[in-house]
C-alpha cells in the first residue's frame, strides 16, 4: 500500500476527514492508528459508522498493529493514516515507519497547552514530540482542510 497522507486529529474520522482529505487525495483506505480506539469497542463502532462510502476498508488498530500493516502490506491502496496524538506517531516511527509529512490537524486547547496555530494547541510532551520530527525533518503542517492555508509549523517550533 502507498500511505498518501498521514494526519494527526483528535477526532480521529469525521466530516472533514470523510469528505475532504480522502477524496483530495483520493485515499481508499483509511488506518487509524491509536491504541485507546484500537480496544474501545464502543469507539470503534462509532468510527465505523463515519467511514466514507469510497473507502473500501478501514482499519481500527493499535499502534504496534498499524506499524505492522504499513509495512508488510503489498496491496495497491492508496491509504491514509489518522492518529489522536503525536505520541501514535513517534510509535510508528520508532517502529520504522517511513514518514516525510504529517498534517496536524485538530489538537484541542485546554489548561497547560500553548497555542501553536488556530487549530493546534500542544502540552509539552506534545511540543516535545512534535519539535523532534521536525529536527528529523519531518515536515509538520497545520492545515484544516485541503482548500484552507496551510501553515508549516516546523519554523515555530525550531524558532
Amino acid at each position: 500500500m502507498e500511505v498518501v497522507l498521514v494526519r494527526i486529529d483528535n477526532r480521529l474520522i469525521h466530516g472533514q476527514v470523510s469528505t475532504m482529505w480522502v477524496g483530495n487525495h483520493k485515499v481508499d483506505r483509511l488506518i487509524v492508528a491509536n491504541d485507546a480506539a484500537a480496544k474501545n469497542p464502543v469507539e470503534k463502532s462509532v468510527l465505523k459508522m463515519a467511514k466514507p462510502r469510497t473507502i473500501k476498508s478501514l482499519d481500527i488498530l493499535t499502534v504496534a498493529e498499524a506499524a505492522k500493516l504499513i509495512l508488510s502490506d503489498k496491496s495497491k491502496d492508496r491509504a491514509m493514516v489518522v492518529t489522536r496524538v503525536p505520541q501514535d506517531i513517534r510509535g510508528l516511527l520508532d517502529a520504522g515507519v517511513p514518514m516525510t509529512e504529517v498534517y496536524v490537524g485538530n489538537m484541542h486547547g485546554g489548561p497547560g497547552k500553548e497555542q501553536l496555530d488556530q487549530c493546534v494547541a500542544v502540552d509539552e510532551e506534545e511540543k516535545a514530540l512534535l519539535t523532534e520530527f521536525a529536527r528529523q525533518g519531518i515536515t509538520l503542517i497545520s492545515q484544516m482542510t485541503p482548500s484552507s492555508p496551510r501553515t508549516e509549523l516546523n519554523k515555530k517550533l525550531l524558532g
